[in-house]
């Protein structure tokens, strides 16, 4: 992953489970009163027909609320780390790569055949 990328991913795990659970906070009592006024001032409980719709998006921003939470320190942690990450250059060398550079090395090391009168063993 490039430096950049892993930034913004880092500032986005860092940020993102804070604002999304800071917008449940502000919109779970927003909706209770729009759906309110909309019932001309009747809470949602006494009319069936909106009850049912209040009580799932009351769950589904509970359920948004409790994992933003438990991602606010999963995403603190995970962030600080793709911020704090450097890149890696090394290159992994295989067995075959090894293998070969040995080969290589004895092949330079070996003492040809030929005797210093110039005879052939």
């Amino acid at each position: 992953m490039k430096a950049k990328t892993r930034k913004i991913i880092g500032i986005l795990m860092i940020v993102l489970p804070i604002c999304i659970f800071l917008g449940v906070i502000i919109a779970w009592p927003l909706i209770a009163i729009m759906i309110s006024q909309s019932l001309g001032g009747v809470t949602p409980n006494d009319n069936l027909e909106y009850s049912a719709v209040f009580n799932f998006i009351n769950v589904l921003l509970g359920i948004l609320g409790l994992v933003s939470m438990v991602m606010i320190p999963i995403g603190f942690i995970a962030g600080i780390i793709l911020l704090v990450k450097k890149d890696n250059n090394v290159m992994l060398k295989t067995v075959n790569d090894v293998r070969q550079q040995v080969s290589d090395t004895n092949q330079d090391n070996e003492v040809s055949n030929v005797d210093i009168g110039g005879k052939v063993e």
